[in-house]
């Protein structure tokens, strides 16, 4: 038992955590033609940030297809144009092009 649990302890570190963000305000949307890729950059609304080694404040999200970028893209400009909160699911430390935080969750807010 007492192996069983250094063991555990050894390895803690380098579990990564999921969690859901603070509340953020959407205010630039990246996205390209050629690929089912989409960069949110983020504004908190409070001190609290994310616990992570990526960039904290731009969010990466890949499609599965092109009809996903566009709903993703469709959901993040309602969200930019009407000034609504968002929030995104992310693992710390799953980075992904350019050190963004990767993600596949995004919700809307009040």
């Amino acid at each position: 038992m007492n192996k069983f649990l250094f063991s555990l302890l050894i390895l803690l570190p380098g579990i990564s955590i999921a969690a859901d963000s603070p509340a953020m305000k959407v205010t630039e949307i990246k996205t390209w033609g050629n690929m089912d890729l989409v960069h949110v950059t983020t504004s908190y609304l409070s001190s609290e940030s994310i616990s992570s080694s990526c960039e904290n404040n731009i969010w990466e999200i890949i499609a599965s297809d092109s009809e996903g970028k566009k709903r993703v893209f469709s959901m993040l400009l309602s969200a930019y144009t009407a000034g609504k909160t968002v929030k995104f699911w992310y693992e710390s430390d799953d980075c992904g092009t350019f050190n963004t935080q990767k993600t596949s969750v995004i919700r809307l807010v009040q």
